[in-house]
């Protein structure tokens, strides 16, 4: 579930240009790669992450 989200969030955040399935799992892993290195580790719960990478994306 939490993964759907996220790649439909990347997903909105480029559907200005076109671009392929493939390249939004690969984007979305990389943001939330990023997201759980950036968050306080494994003590941070899923809603926070889920928060801080809507935050990240929107910037």
């Amino acid at each position: 579930m939490l993964l759907e989200q996220r790649i439909k969030i990347v997903d909105d955040s480029v559907a200005t240009r076109r671009i392929s399935r493939k390249t939004v799992r690969k984007t979305s892993r990389k943001v939330s790669r990023n997201a759980v290195r950036g968050a306080r580790g494994a003590k941070c719960n899923r809603g926070e992450l889920q928060e801080q990478l809507t935050k990240r994306l929107a910037e």
